[in-house]
């Protein structure tokens, strides 16, 4: 009975406030306020180069890659095909466009010829997988060419302790 009474108390005082009178409280009216949204407001990208906290033109900066990572996707890559399973050094010579797109690559040294492919594919899928950050200068991005980057296979780390 006390719950039933305390229920109908509560009803009765919260619908003595109709919205109009709510309203009429912080001083708007219910017709001309702006509706709200519903869901996640949209994110914006912001496309310049400035640091919005300091309002400063970004630092110059090169491209980077985590040689570690793109070594293991190389040596991935041929894991289990006894065909080009190896050891072995690839260095390429790569450009990167002001998108941080890789448009270019070239063979500079190489142990196994046959790795040379999948060097090259490692690459390819390195910078798709981690899009690549271009390079910046005088805060705007740039082109970049004649990246060296040695690429390790090495079939050691597949192998399982006994």
């Amino acid at each position: 009975m006390k719950k039933t009474i305390s229920y109908v108390l509560i009803f009765v005082i919260f619908s003595c406030f109709t919205v109009n009178e709510i309203d009429a409280q912080t001083n708007r009216d219910p017709r001309n306020s702006p509706r709200q949204p519903s869901g996640p407001r949209p994110r914006t990208i912001d496309t310049t180069q400035i640091d919005s906290v300091t309002n400063t033109v970004q630092e110059d900066r090169e491209v980077t890659f985590n040689l570690k990572k793109l070594s293991m996707l190389a040596s991935l890559s041929v894991y289990g095909n006894p065909k080009f399973e190896s050891n072995g050094l690839v260095v390429l010579e790569i450009n990167v466009n002001e998108n941080g797109t890789v448009v270019s690559s070239v063979i500079r040294e190489s142990d196994n010829p046959k790795l040379n492919r999948f060097a090259t594919d490692a690459v390819r899928d390195y910078a798709r997988r981690y899009k690549l950050q271009p390079a910046i200068k005088a805060g705007k991005p740039v082109a970049q060419e004649g990246i060296l980057l040695p690429i390790i296979f090495d079939m050691s780390i597949f192998e399982q302790d006994k």
